[in-house]
């Protein structure tokens, strides 16, 4: 009888840590879920911080070549025409 209490003890107790520890682990889990989804939503917005970035130097430059596209027409110009 006193063997069988202590069994079932035992177990009850290895239930309850089997269960703890399963609840950790589903903590745990969740944690690192939330962890990744905020590391994926950081990767996006800079992703779309640096394609924002390139289009607005590809824009700089397009207009930095306008730019010495007149200084060449107006150097042109005075030449043929001053």
């Amino acid at each position: 009888m006193a063997k069988n209490t202590i069994n079932d003890l035992e177990t009850k107790l290895r239930n309850e840590d089997i269960s703890k520890a399963r609840g950790e682990l589903s903590e745990i889990g969740q944690l690192l879920k939330n962890h990744n989804s905020r590391r994926n939503e950081h990767q996006s917005n800079l992703r779309q911080s640096m394609e924002q970035l390139e289009n607005q130097v590809k824009y700089f430059a397009s207009l930095e070549d306008m730019r010495h596209g007149d200084e060449k027409w107006n150097w042109f110009n005075e030449r043929v025409n001053g």
